[in-house]
């Protein structure tokens, strides 16, 4: 019971601090001030940035074009038609010898396929 009476007694005082009392008495206890903040340094304007000056001259890294795909003519490639039962797989093996040359035909026909070849097909070989 004790303890009801003092909770009560805490919440009156603590909202007749922030409230005000109606009876006009001035005497009702108010909680301290917060103490004042600790003196600041004033802040320092920040000074503009000097541009750098140099004597020596500017240089620009020149632009480095990349030439357009050289047709089959120019590149000294040559065309092969697919055979019934070609495979980009077969046709490196037997026109290169080496099964690895695959990425080559890929590469020398951009946007082909690989996997849907037709018979009858030319396809570019490096």
């Amino acid at each position: 019971m004790k303890m009801s009476k003092l909770f009560a007694a805490t919440i009156t005082l603590s909202l007749a601090g922030l409230v005000g009392c109606s009876s006009g008495n001035k005497n009702v206890a108010t909680a301290p001030e917060a103490p004042a903040p600790a003196m600041v340094a004033p802040i320092q304007p920040i000074q503009p940035i000097q541009p750098v000056v140099s004597d020596s001259p500017v240089t620009v890294a020149p632009i480095i074009e990349t030439p357009a795909p050289r047709s089959a003519a120019s590149t000294g490639s040559r065309s092969y038609t697919v055979q019934k039962g070609d495979t980009l797989f077969k046709i490196a093996r037997t026109q290169y010898g080496d099964a690895s040359a695959v990425r080559k035909i890929k590469d020398a026909n951009p946007g082909m396929n690989a996997d849907q070849i037709k018979t009858g097909q030319k396809i570019n070989l490096p």
